[in-house]
């Protein structure tokens, strides 16, 4: 349903995002990122931009939520496909891939069957965004924060703690409006294009919503057990 929606409401957006619920995404990295990749027409068409997974073990642990019997998967290992956390497709391969979806049988793991069978069964393209992701939870803090890391992170993987998102959020939110001070005149404008004028000429009544957001930044921050100051 997700494919047949992006089709029918989304047909000028030149890439499709899905994140889950318990992944911080950095969206300023990450449109920089496209805007490059588009401007220099690295990316083919009918592509999948994601974490790439190649060779990942079938499940055959019976305790296990994605367990698989061999005769709902009979190979032991799954074929090329994207960790469902967070992925990207070019605009061309919504509507191919929801009228695929019409005769290439549902498999109820939905990471595989959209971005492994689906996007396979078009004959898609795979980019790898590998190096984008951290999965490791116990380093999002690291990779998100640090000068050398941040400007090339984009997804952690933060399970069961929204708060901790919203933190990381924050940060990250303050440290593009020190940065890009025409935001807080209610302008999108770090990448300069045509493409992102949702906010153009859009004021804040008396910037009210970008100081309580600095406010609590800064409440959280001063919070945090991390030092953020070093980063």
């Amino acid at each position: 349903m997700a494919m047949k929606w992006i089709t029918e409401f989304c047909p000028k957006a030149k890439f499709i995002l899905k994140v889950d619920d318990d992944i911080i995404a950095n969206i300023f990295i990450l449109m920089r990122h496209l805007h490059y990749l588009d401007k220099y027409k690295v990316v083919k068409n009918k592509t999948v931009m994601c974490l790439v997974w190649l060779g990942m073990i079938v499940m055959r642990d019976k305790n296990s939520k994605w367990y698989l019997s061999k005769d709902e998967f009979k190979d032991d290992y799954f074929g090329k496909y994207c960790s469902g956390s967070a992925y990207l497709f070019t605009n061309d391969l919504p509507r191919e891939m929801y009228n695929a979806s019409k005769y290439l049988k549902f498999f109820w793991v939905d990471d595989y069957y959209i971005t492994g069978m689906l996007a396979r069964g078009v004959k898609s393209n795979y980019e790898f965004f590998n190096s984008l992701y951290i999965i490791s939870s116990n380093l999002i803090e690291t990779r998100f924060l640090n000068k050398k890391t941040s400007e090339r992170t984009v997804f952690g993987h933060s399970p069961y703690n929204l708060n901790r998102i919203y933190k990381l959020w924050s940060f990250i939110m303050l440290k593009f409006m020190n940065q890009n001070p025409s935001f807080k005149k209610g302008r999108v404008d770090f990448i300069g294009q045509k493409d992102f004028i949702y906010l153009k000429d859009f004021s804040l009544p008396n910037n009210f919503w970008i100081d309580f957001l600095i406010q609590q930044s800064q409440k959280l921050i001063a919070k945090e057990e991390i030092d953020y100051d070093k980063f």
